[in-house]
């Protein structure tokens, strides 16, 4: 003891008291001690930690520095000293209260702890992260400093740097709240949010009262979809501290689509708390895009790059926004930043080539390349043909899959495959420089009343499509062959594109023509499900597989009459190849894609696909019901030139 005068029975009854959580009764047991002895270091320190315990930070740190006081060197003292300056706030001063606590005794795990918080508050991220790892070296069972360390490598994407098996294996969870908190959170990065709501769960059986972990666990539900769980529990967390602006964030998230009232009220919240707070205005503006206020959302967006320059998420909303009032030129510029400052992020060849700058014709090949999804793939091809009649040589670098057609579409230009270019090998054609295909969008597209007059660009193998067409019409009896597909394989957002085939009954029950699946992947199943006079109106033809054959499934789709199809590959197929399609479209939302517009009843880039929007309140109900109403009419008009 700092102080040996001093009689030991009452002081071992503090420090017992302290232990067991009578914190109350600690203080009142100190103070009525120091009246004898008020130069007492270690009933100061004690009666600091008691009143710390309670909340009482002001009295907290005049007891501690009165302990300081009497024992300078004490590096027990100087190490809650820094956790009481901590608390209220006060990092800096904390930090050097801990520095003079290891200069007297380095080997003090808890104090290396304790300023890496503090370095951490003041963003001295190296320096929080080698105190952490100090501690640990000195101490492996600290658990604080591995649950820091963890959030602190996790943040900056090196959580594989830690050297601690995190994974949770057959649902097993640390014993430590802490650590299985940062299990949840790695079961998270790992898309698997089962895991995490087990982790959180497990967690808050020992701290039930900690308002993080009940977001977490929020955030573990949202991503099962189970919305109301994950809102009781984001409320558990605003009851225990309203002040948490994730929380609102996560609840605006939860129901951004269902209600940007609701969502927006939240984010306001969660401002107001952080007003730097740059995902929260991010996603203020893209409420606003919901609601069709696209002033309000590019004000918002731009307030959230203020922040954060390099908030890519945010500027590829404002090219929506942009893209929907149809300022084009800002749309671009937006959108095509994803390439980066280079232009050429992701490119097939690298840095192998300098960027095309567009602004003089080239005085050699250029390599042009596309990138996405096959769908995207082909919508970038219509960007070349826009320039392809131009006095331009082109290279087109695309998907192995759209190779065959795009060569036959492009006979001028040398067609190669994304994956015969990224070797390293040479390039045939000796191109001078390159560029992304969404990047010459710009060159033409400078608004949608000013813009190419676009043919269809896409040639079918005839023989493919003469051998098909004439084979279905013998089982369709002449009548007209329209292709079908209802689903989309997206991983993202799929399920929000996508129908049961179920829901095309008001279509199939159309008798005046032939049905063409066109749905990639299997639908066997779902076609057992239809009525028989459905199903027997319906062709499937198993020789045809886009997945593997996008040029055959190419001329299957010429060969058709006209296509009615959810918004997938299949529609950028028919719209690149000119045939009559009615495209249903999501409205605004998860599964929206910008190219589809939302007043727009035509699609600029293939004129010959309708979009039927569906509605918010009322689904995909009022978006069939028009597509069986014009494929009414599209038959009657067959039947008149046909005179079938």
């Amino acid at each position: 003891m700092s102080n040996p005068r001093a009689d030991p029975e009452p002081f071992k009854r503090a420090v017992q008291l302290l232990e067991t959580g009578r914190h109350a009764d600690c203080e009142r047991l100190c103070r009525d001690l120091l009246k004898l002895n008020p130069a007492h270091a270690d009933l100061n320190h004690i009666l600091a930690l008691s009143c710390r315990a309670q909340g009482n930070l002001q009295d907290a740190e005049t007891a501690v520095t009165r302990a300081l006081s009497q024992s300078q060197d004490n590096t027990s003292i100087l190490n809650s000293f820094g956790l009481i300056l901590l608390d209220q706030g006060k990092a800096e001063k904390a930090a050097k209260a801990l520095t003079r606590a290891l200069k007297i005794n380095a080997s003090m795990a808890a104090a290396h702890v304790n300023l890496g918080h503090a370095q951490r508050i003041l963003n001295l991220l190296p320096q929080a992260e080698a105190s952490y790892r100090e501690a640990l070296r000195l101490n492996p069972t600290l658990t604080d400093s591995l649950v820091q360390l963890a959030l602190l490598l996790r943040n900056q994407g090196r959580l594989s740097e830690l050297n601690f098996p995190l994974s949770p294996a057959s649902g097993r969870f640390h014993d430590d709240p802490g650590v299985a908190m940062v299990q949840g959170l790695v079961a998270l990065d790992e898309s698997k949010p089962v895991d995490a709501e087990a982790a959180f769960r497990n967690a808050l059986k020992k701290m039930p009262r900690l308002a993080s972990l009940w977001t977490n666990l929020g955030l573990s539900l949202a991503k099962q979809g189970k919305a109301e769980e994950a809102q009781a529990a984001y409320e558990a967390a605003l009851e225990i501290n309203p002040s948490l602006p994730e929380t609102h964030v996560n609840i605006a998230d939860l129901w951004k689509y269902e209600s940007s009232e609701l969502a927006r009220r939240h984010l306001i919240e969660a401002i107001k708390l952080k007003p730097d707070h740059a995902n929260a205005l991010g996603m203020l503006g893209w409420t606003w895009v919901m609601d069709e206020d696209y002033d309000a959302a590019i004000t918002c967006f731009n307030q959230a790059l203020e922040i954060d320059p390099d908030f890519q998420r945010a500027v590829f909303h404002r090219s929506s926004a942009n893209f929907l009032t149809g300022e084009l030129s800002a749309a671009w510029q937006d959108y095509n930043s994803r390439y980066g400052p280079s232009g050429i992020t992701d490119s097939p060849v690298n840095d192998r080539l300098p960027l095309w700058d567009k602004s003089t014709p080239p005085e050699g090949p250029i390599l042009v390349w596309t990138d996405q999804g096959i769908g995207d793939e082909i919508l970038q091809l219509g960007y070349i043909s826009d320039i392809y009649e131009q006095d331009i040589s082109l290279i087109v670098v695309t998907s192995k899959r759209l190779v065959p057609i795009a060569a036959r579409s492009f006979p001028n230009a040398t067609v190669l495959s994304r994956h015969a270019v990224s070797d390293g090998g040479a390039i045939t054609g000796q191109p001078i420089a390159q560029c992304p295909a969404m990047s010459i969008a710009a060159l033409c597209w400078k608004s949608l009343d000013d813009h190419p007059d676009r043919a269809p660009y896409f040639i079918a193998d005839k023989t493919g499509v003469s051998a098909l067409r004439e084979r279905y019409k013998v089982a369709a009896q002449d009548k007209p062959l329209i292709g079908i597909s209802w689903r989309s394989t997206n991983i993202d957002t799929g399920v929000y594109k996508s129908l049961q085939l179920s829901d095309f009954l008001p279509v199939l029950e159309e008798s005046g023509c032939t049905f063409v699946d066109l749905q990639y992947g299997e639908t066997e199943q779902e076609i057992s499900g239809l009525p028989d006079h459905v199903q027997q109106n319906i062709i499937r033809d198993p020789s045809v597989d886009p997945l593997k054959d996008m040029d055959a499934f190419a001329s299957q789709v010429r060969a058709l009459d006209m296509v009615i199809t959810t918004s997938n590959t299949t529609a950028h197929t028919a719209g690149a190849l000119g045939v009559p399609t009615l495209a249903l479209i999501p409205c605004v939302g998860p599964g929206w894609c910008w190219y589809w517009f939302n007043q727009q009843t035509h699609s600029p880039w293939y004129p010959q696909i309708q979009i039927l929007i569906q509605t918010k309140n009322e689904g995909w109900t009022p978006a069939l019901t028009e597509a069986r109403a014009r494929l009414s009419h599209f038959i009657a008009e067959f039947q008149s030139l046909t005179g079938n």
